[in-house]
């Protein structure tokens, strides 16, 4: 028996509900295609009620078709989804990947209840080493070269006094925040980012085939297909027309089959 459609939502479907905020009495219930982009609004066990127009989740090139796990015990009550990595693997045996984990949350915003996604936490169990830091950038670039892994979890919080540009190298490409524009660039992707008190802060996962962008703890996703040209793993930090202020924490990771 069909009880309701709901327009411009083809397949993959999922239908979750999440606290607003972690708040347990003020739930609203979630619901996504296989593009990411989703709904926020209730359920009455026969019927979505949309409350909100379309939103789109991912502003990658490497993201479809993620579901999330049920029955993950009461005790731990994460919401955690996992989605398909899309990509070419040139010379590989195999195609495409999973992304990594992560874990939603629906928190207010200005525009209304949103999602937010994060690693999930057992990432920590992978990291080997981690250098943290702080720079002053004027218009200039600071070259990482205590970096040594090729597979890394970065944290990087960037303040902004009049730069025009700040972001991140990674090899040949650069993870760049427009501060004119308040968008957030990676190679041919793009997502609107606003600071928030002067400030933008990433989590970034670089891996052998992808980068994925977790932005202001984690109301942009931008997960990319990427593969580093000649292996070229370097990192560096910049800032162009101005000054900005950086910390971060660059944890080495060890492959997750180890």
């Amino acid at each position: 028996e069909k009880t309701s459609e709901l327009k411009s939502f083809y397949e993959c479907p999922e239908l979750f509900e999440l606290p607003i905020d972690g708040n347990s009495k003020n739930k609203k219930w979630v619901l996504y295609g296989g593009s990411g982009d989703y709904l926020v609004g209730e359920f009455d066990g026969r019927e979505f009620h949309p409350e909100t127009e379309a939103i789109k989740f991912s502003y990658g090139d490497c993201f479809y078709a993620s579901q999330t796990f049920s029955d993950i015990p009461e005790e731990d009550g994460r919401r955690i989804q996992i989605g398909w990595g899309r990509g070419d693997i040139p010379g590989m045996p195999f195609n495409q990947m999973m992304n990594f984990p992560s874990t939603l949350t629906l928190r207010s915003t200005e525009e209304g209840p949103r999602l937010f996604a994060q690693p999930v936490e057992e990432i920590s169990l992978l990291r080997e080493r981690t250098i943290p830091h702080g720079v002053e950038l004027n218009g200039s670039t600071r070259e990482l070269k205590e970096i040594e892994s090729e597979l890394l979890d970065i944290d990087l919080s960037a303040e902004i006094f009049g730069a025009k540009e700040v972001g991140l190298r990674i090899g040949s490409v650069e993870v760049v925040y427009d501060t004119a524009q308040s968008t957030l660039r990676f190679k041919d992707q793009s997502a609107p980012l606003q600071p928030i008190d002067g400030k933008i802060q990433l989590r970034l996962l670089v891996d052998r085939t992808s980068v994925e962008i977790f932005a202001n703890q984690g109301r942009v996703y931008m997960p990319v297909h990427h593969i580093p040209e000649d292996g070229d793993t370097s990192l560096a930090l910049f800032s162009r027309g101005g000054k900005a202020s950086f910390s971060y924490a660059v944890h080495e990771l060890k492959s997750i089959w180890e």
